[in-house]
């Protein structure tokens, strides 16, 4: 620790904007400070030179802390770690409950950045949270990791509405594919739903066609078997047989998104690995009997 005597500073980010309150160990407000223009050199160092001050003032370190869901602070982040400055993550499930405290009072970045620094000081000196030097110690990497991860989850997230949507068009033009197929979202599944969208197309195609390309599509999991399922359920459907035009192309387009995002989140695990290979902690973690990566 460069200093028993700690300021606390808590960052209120946005896109536009940065504002800083920062707090000694008694709670109260040395400095309330803001620049414009985030993504600029000249607001960083506005910000450092401030922070130089502070420090030099009261013989102090000063420690930064921001919020864990905004996606606005890794700039900043990254040029105060670079030029010596602690820059912690505040934890998502301790910021959650400590806000909790203030729930009665009205939402305002002057309360926020205040309730910040608190949060900052509140769990440091708790040792609820890592030392500051071990949570500040490379976590440029490490915090690139958990973006990583977090926009992987909103990929997956993007995903599932699209799956809903698949879902919701396949019912209307061919409602019993769902029980032939038990994974809806297979290779076999998402080739019937693209060429073959409603039954009448499947009664077109024949059983001798269908096995054949569910064949080819599905590593050979399916064919004439499966075939035969899908032209009895054909003869008996009961989905909409006039105006499908529009449904068709939306669920051409639709199924299209799904693929398209499956290739990104196939990708994502990629980078992902080779990032936790690279993580002394994950090497750890991923060492015990049974521990492993699994992604959703």
């Amino acid at each position: 620790m460069k200093s028993t005597n700690i300021l606390w500073a808590g960052i209120e980010i946005g896109k536009d904007k940065c504002d800083i309150e920062v707090i000694d160990n008694g709670e109260n407000t040395v400095n309330v400070f803001n620049f414009e223009n985030r993504n600029t050199e000249n607001g960083f160092k506005k910000v450092k030179k401030i922070a130089d001050m502070l420090s030099k003032k009261y013989k102090a370190t000063v420690v930064f802390g921001h919020e864990p869901t905004s996606e606005y602070h890794a700039n900043i982040r990254e040029y105060l770690i670079k030029n010596g400055y602690d820059v912690i993550k505040l934890e998502a499930k301790h910021s959650k409950k400590f806000r909790a405290l203030f729930n009665d009072r009205a939402k305002t970045d002057k309360i926020d950045k205040n309730i910040l620094a608190r949060e900052l000081k509140f769990f440091y000196e708790k040792d609820i949270q890592k030392t500051i030097e071990d949570m500040s110690k490379n976590n440029i990497e490490r915090n690139e990791l958990k973006d990583l991860t977090r926009f992987r989850a909103y990929i997956v997230k993007e995903r599932s509405k699209f799956k809903n949507k698949l879902k919701i068009h396949s019912f209307l033009l061919f409602p019993e594919i769902g029980d032939v197929f038990s994974n809806f979202f297979g290779k076999g599944a998402m080739f019937i739903n693209k060429k073959y969208m409603t039954p009448d197309d499947i009664l077109k195609a024949g059983e001798e066609q269908l096995a054949k390309e569910l064949a080819e599509n599905s590593n050979n999991v399916f064919g004439k078997k499966k075939a035969k399922e899908l032209i009895q359920a054909a003869n008996n459907a009961s989905g909409l047989s006039s105006r499908t035009d529009g449904l068709k192309i939306t669920k051409g387009i639709t199924i299209d998104i799904i693929k398209r995002f499956d290739k990104y989140v196939r990708f994502l695990d990629k980078e992902i690995k080779k990032m936790l290979a690279d993580d002394e902690v994950a090497k750890v973690i991923l060492s015990y009997p049974g521990a492993g990566m699994v992604l959703a």
